[in-house]
């Protein structure tokens, strides 16, 4: 597993926190947090969640420690937009743009791709390009 020494563990252990605080509100499988996270398998999210609990750190592929920086803007972009009964709503609500699936359907299904095509449709709705 390739891990991105630039970026400092308390910076992807808050990612992998917030994560699995979404991955709770939102009631994800450990299958459809592996599928949206980029991880190999639900042994895999299990042993991150362990580790995390235990305060240890985990190494984390470039790949996911970018889809956790992507899923924190997506979360922030989302409380800028609609008030905070909306916020769960959003995410699992389905949308034209994305061909009448949900954000967390696009996601899954797709991965970090998935998750930079729903931060891009988030940004051009909220008008802002440079987040």
């Amino acid at each position: 597993m390739q891990t991105n020494k630039s970026v400092k563990p308390n910076v992807y252990m808050s990612g992998l926190r917030l994560f699995f605080n979404l991955a709770e509100r939102w009631e994800l499988t450990a299958k459809q947090q592996a599928n949206i996270i980029g991880a190999p398998d639900i042994q895999t999210i299990k042993l991150w969640r362990q580790k995390l609990e235990s305060d240890q750190l985990t190494d984390l592929t470039d790949e996911t420690i970018e889809a956790l920086g992507v899923l924190a803007s997506i979360r922030k972009r989302v409380e800028l937009m609609y008030p905070k009964e909306r916020w769960d709503e959003y995410m699992k609500s389905s949308n034209r743009y994305f061909d009448n699936l949900t954000p967390l359907d696009v996601m899954e299904q797709q991965g970090l791709k998935g998750m930079r095509r729903v931060k891009e449709y988030l940004d051009v709705s909220s008008g802002s390009h440079h987040q």
